[in-house]
């Protein structure tokens, strides 16, 4: 073993083959550090992600 992990460089992404890809973005929100404790606690007493429960609160209101 060399010490190295994870999948050789250049290999193709698991499932790919199959014509199966999944694709996620990445955004961030800025808030003042009590507003955004809020909406972590908030997530958390529902076990959901931070993003799950805004996705979940956009889906609701339609936006």
């Amino acid at each position: 073993m060399t010490g190295k992990r994870g999948r050789p460089k250049g290999s193709p992404n698991k499932g790919t083959e199959l014509g199966r890809k999944t694709i996620f973005k990445t955004m961030s929100i800025s808030g003042r550090p009590e507003e955004m404790d809020a909406l972590k606690n908030l997530a958390k007493a529902r076990n959901k992600s931070v993003s799950k429960l805004v996705f979940e609160a956009l889906h609701e209101n339609r936006l």
